[in-house]
């Protein structure tokens, strides 16, 4: 039989929710893991919808909801109806909000110097377009293929931030 990916991928995400929840604790931050990718999600492309984070985070509408409300509830998010479509919000941060980022992508930075930090930038760039096509594909096996992410958007915070 061969061996299956999933189990390393999974094994991956789930110790580095760990490792974000343990090192956000150190700054006096109670959130579930969910709550951080949305946060910072919304930090690099503020302004979205909700609908499109979950294509970003591939989680489904209920985690979504439930994360959303979770952030906004403590302050961290706050979210205008769409004149266009008034069933539809678009998510921003507030100064609370942030006000995490930084620690947040310390920690995730120092998340991936640890895993990744021995190997060269070769090694870096296969295994991240390795991982890219997987996920790739598996969205498309469950029929959520990649419907223009990040083009929807244009350049996120960090892309801009460079120029």
């Amino acid at each position: 039989m061969q061996e299956r990916i999933g189990r390393y991928i999974s094994m991956i995400h789930r110790q580095e929710q760990r490792f974000v929840c343990k090192k956000m604790e150190s700054y006096g931050l109670d959130l579930g893991f969910p709550e951080y990718l949305f946060l910072y999600g919304v930090s690099l492309y503020e302004g979205c919808m909700q609908k499109d984070l979950c294509w970003l985070q591939g989680v489904d509408d209920a985690m979504a909801t439930r994360s959303v409300r979770k952030l906004m509830e403590r302050g961290y998010l706050f979210r205008n109806r769409q004149e266009e479509d008034r069933r539809a919000y678009r998510l921003y941060l507030t100064e609370s909000g942030r006000e995490i980022i930084p620690k947040l992508e310390e920690v995730l930075n120092q998340w991936h110097r640890e895993i990744i930090g021995e190997m060269d930038e070769g090694q870096r760039i296969q295994l991240t377009s390795q991982l890219k096509r997987v996920a790739q594909l598996a969205q498309k096996v469950n029929g959520m293929e990649n419907t223009g992410w990040p083009e929807l958007f244009g350049e996120n915070r960090r892309e801009r931030e460079k120029e």
